[in-house]
């Protein structure tokens, strides 16, 4: 056979194959028509519903809004995913079924971690399934008791009068007048020093630009960035390629630096030296699973759980704690009355409490919890929800629109849409506290407010998250006025990175003395 022949079916062979690969992914888009579900219609071969997110134009969170809104009268509109079929559940009583009355069929989140690329990260019930989900909430439920809080509560305290010398070094350097700060770095110190103290009982020394900081460690950890976006694109929308490439979401200089924060404080209190921090109670679990199972438990694995829990609760006690704390700054200072109203009572509660940011002071600031939850309602840290259907399961909304959910569906609950829906409530634009009082939030479907999630894998460090979080606010208020900075931008411009909302150019305040 000569060349031109081998050439022939060679081309031929392409022809046929970018054919069937084109039919495939063609019928992939009548997967929603089939089972007549609306669907978006803006849909690029290949990529599906999802260009704008690629192409870098807009935050994951703006596109879900506008697929949200586009369908005002559907429970639920079909997306495509790079091909695969998604499914965007819109009414409220849907998402309570995923998330908890169907929990069994939807208890898997979509966003994967390979546990040979990040062993640590992997360990975090976040992204762990199965028997380790289990096992690791259950490890981290025992370690966040209300005794055990209490005790992380001394950190806490122990960290704001850093932060409080910290502002004061800041503002002498400013003549004594005020100073500008990008508040998401500034609570990012606060944040991350709670973890280092309350979380590892070591000092963090994260109000210094000392190189080697845990500041340092956590900013090398998630610092946004164009890779940073990349990566989280694959994960989130290329599991099986991801499987394949073992992303790592954790450099290996800070994978290192962690296990040997953990050995050496583990090894420090092997004479009985014993810390009120979250690695004490992880060790003091540990022990006890140990001596109920007759020490048939692999040492090196509890080492290394340890080790991922405490990964853990940095991801959850810096990165969102931050964010949340930036996003509540910026509210208040565009609210003075507010601020005034929650500076009140932070003086109130504390002239009650010596003067001392404590676990029952900071329970007792019942309107800072008003203030706290208004804000994770109007800027969101996380834009969606997802979860992978694992048994098939049907959902029926409010509409009347029914859909049998074969397993490996994607299932995205739009929670910045919900947050904002004037359906669910007044004036979704205004900042109003009130709206969560007890006399209003009666009124509210719980499914439609969902900052920490929902049903059995609700988020296990919420407690945790609240307590720094309002430990902050009360040392920050107690001591000086905050103030929105021109070098803001309004309104809030959203980076186009793909899980959380990070605002363009930062928020800066500017922080004065009473």
């Amino acid at each position: 056979m000569d060349s031109i022949s081998w050439y022939s079916i060679y081309l031929a062979s392409i022809v046929v194959s970018m054919f069937g690969i084109y039919w495939y992914f063609m019928e992939k888009q009548k997967y929603w028509s089939k089972r007549r579900v609306p669907s978006i219609k803006s849909n690029v071969p290949f990529i599906g519903n999802m260009w704008p997110v690629i192409t870098m134009r807009k935050s994951s969170g703006e596109l879900y809004d506008e697929f949200y809104k586009s369908m005002p009268k559907s429970s639920m509109v079909g997306l495509y995913s790079f091909g695969e079929p998604e499914l965007l559940v819109k009414d409220p009583e849907l998402v309570k079924t995923v998330l908890q009355t169907n929990f069994s069929s939807f208890q898997r989140n979509a966003m994967q971690i390979n546990p040979e690329a990040d062993p640590l990260l992997s360990r975090n019930p976040f992204f762990a399934e199965g028997e380790r989900w289990k096992q690791g909430r259950s490890v981290l439920t025992n370690s966040m008791t209300s005794g055990k809080l209490k005790n992380m509560a001394l950190a806490v305290r122990d960290v704001c009068f850093e932060f409080i010398n910290y502002l004061n070094s800041q503002l002498k350097l400013n003549s004594g007048k005020n100073v500008e700060v990008d508040a998401q770095l500034l609570f990012a110190r606060f944040t991350s020093g709670v973890v280092a103290k309350a979380g590892f009982g070591v000092n963090g020394n994260c109000f210094s630009d000392e190189p080697g900081s845990f500041l340092e460690m956590a900013k090398m950890m998630f610092e946004p960035s164009s890779f940073s976006s990349l990566k989280s694109m694959l994960v989130m929308f290329f599991p099986m390629l991801n499987s394949i490439l073992k992303t790592s979401f954790v450099p290996p200089k800070v994978d290192h630096y962690f296990r040997n924060i953990v050995k050496e404080v583990l090894d420090a209190r092997k004479d009985g030296a014993r810390g009120n921090d979250f690695i004490q109670h992880l060790s003091d679990t540990y022990k006890l699973n140990a001596e109920e199972a007759d020490g048939d438990l692999d040492k090196n694995d509890i080492d290394l759980s340890i080790a991922g829990h405490a990964a853990s609760f940095l991801v959850d006690g810096y990165l969102t704690s931050s964010f949340t704390l930036t996003f509540i700054a910026y509210e208040i200072a565009r609210h003075p009355e507010v601020q005034d109203k929650l500076r009140k009572e932070v003086k109130q509660v504390l002239a009650k409490h010596s003067n001392e940011i404590t676990y029952d002071a900071i329970q007792d600031m019942k309107y800072m919890d008003l203030v706290i939850k208004e804000s994770m309602r109007t800027v969101p840290v996380a834009q969606i929800l997802q979860k992978i259907c694992t048994e098939k399961s049907k959902l029926v909304g409010f509409d009347g629109a029914e859909c049998q959910v074969e397993p490996g569906t994607k299932i995205t609950i739009p929670v910045q849409a919900l947050l904002g829906d004037s359906k669910y409530w007044e004036n979704p634009d205004k900042f109003d506290p009130e709206r969560f009082s007890d006399e209003n939030k009666s009124q509210q479907h719980k499914f439609v407010y969902l900052p920490f999630g929902g049903g059995p894998r609700v988020c296990v460090g919420q407690r945790m998250a609240l307590l720094q979080i309002k430990g902050a606010l009360a040392v920050l208020l107690d001591n000086f006025q905050l103030k929105l900075s021109p070098k803001t931008k309004q309104p809030l411009v959203w980076a186009p990175a793909v899980a959380l909302n990070i605002p363009e150019g930062g928020i800066w305040i500017m922080i004065a003395p009473l």
